[in-house]
């Protein structure tokens, strides 16, 4: 399966420059589609890990440790605790592919605070965030204390696009948009599954270990589904909810056995609410009787500075352009990337922003691979 990634930006439907053809058209047909998730895995996990402690020398051991799995995890931000060596090393998580959810400006029960306690408290997480040059997406609920409507109203009107719970309960199902569902019923009440040791978890409320865990990610799979993991005090023995290191690099390394995209919660968030909105229009251009070129486009409606992240355009190219190689043109500023199609056949994958911009497929013959 080839690849082909695309910068993108904003802009509106332009002629295509290889010939005439028929008018684009919107639909899903078998040759042109968006994946259900990104790369065209067929499920996503976000492992989201809710621990303030960004300094210690413990810590920073548990964050060389994901690096070596090339694996992004997500970190929570209480923004009234950021002070300049916490900011510093946010940089440096960030420069390294990790994100960050909001969590408040203080953690407390939000449920427990008034009204205009919980606006301020989100919207300056919010506000805090996009001042660290953080793009504030996803919230995480202090405690899990997102049960009243004014809370997730709160944290919705501040600006974040979904908001994760923390609740037991969440193992009987924790599966998120499964099967041909498109979008959670509530974007502010988000299930994830609560991991804890076996030294923590004495009543076997969560789950304790990659044993357990295996047939949440096999179930994942099956149903096309998102999982959110949520994991506290990694390798703090004294610590909420602790969970030891081999213990994660062994979950870790089983989710990336699977063909699971590991995805930030704020990335997740995006392409579920992107694709859901999205329209692909197409159109083949024909030349001497054969297809030679594929224009496309794709437009969710959907404010562009925020939706901004690429979704996977799915083509099934013809069987003439085997072995050769794929241009991607950007019509609006002649922009090229390159992708051998495969000669044994498969479909390509083309990263495209929706927002409405147009792209040119085809290949070069004077490019081919020599396996045609």
């Amino acid at each position: 399966m080839a690849v082909l990634l695309v910068s993108l930006g904003g802009g509106g439907l332009a002629s295509l420059a290889v010939g005439c053809g028929k008018p684009l058209r919107s639909d899903d047909a078998a040759d042109v589609r968006i994946a259900k998730w990104r790369g065209d895995h067929r499920a996503a996990v976000s492992v989201t890990y809710d621990e303030s402690d960004l300094l210690s020398p413990g810590q920073r051991r548990v964050h060389h440790a994901f690096l070596a799995l090339a694996v992004p995890v997500d970190f929570e931000l209480v923004t009234g605790w950021v002070t300049t060596p916490v900011e510093d090393r946010i940089r440096w998580l960030t420069a390294r592919g990790f994100r960050f959810f909001g969590h408040g400006t203080r953690h407390v029960n939000h449920d427990n605070l008034d009204p205009d306690e919980v606006r301020q408290s989100v919207t300056g997480c919010y506000q805090a965030m996009k001042g660290l040059g953080l793009k504030p997406v996803a919230f995480a609920y202090p405690g899990g204390h997102g049960e009243l409507p004014r809370t997730r109203a709160a944290v919705r009107d501040a600006g974040f696009l979904s908001a994760r719970m923390f609740r037991a309960a969440a193992r009987r199902d924790p599966y998120i948009v499964p099967d041909d569902v498109r979008e959670p019923l509530d974007w502010y009440a988000l299930p994830s599954l609560v991991m804890m040791g076996h030294a923590f978890d004495a009543r076997h409320h969560a789950v304790d270990d990659t044993a357990e865990l295996i047939p949440y990610l096999d179930g994942a799979v099956r149903r096309t589904a998102w999982l959110i993991l949520t994991y506290h005090s990694i390798d703090k023995p004294k610590g909420y909810g602790f969970y030891p290191l081999d213990g994660v690099q062994s979950d870790l390394g089983a989710i990336k056995a699977r063909d699971i995209w590991i995805a930030s919660i704020n990335d997740a968030t995006l392409y579920v609410r992107e694709r859901a909105a999205a329209r692909v229009s197409y159109r083949w251009i024909d030349r001497a009787g054969a297809r030679s070129a594929l224009e496309v486009s794709i437009a969710d409606g959907l404010p562009a500075d925020v939706y901004d992240l690429p979704l996977t355009l799915v083509v099934r190219p013809p069987a003439s352009w085997r072995g050769h190689r794929a241009e991607v043109r950007d019509l609006r500023d002649h922009t090229v990337t390159l992708q051998e199609v495969p000669a044994q056949g498969g479909e390509l994958l083309v990263a495209v922003r929706p927002d409405a911009r147009t792209y040119a497929i085809k290949v070069r013959r004077d490019w081919s691979s020599g396996t045609s």
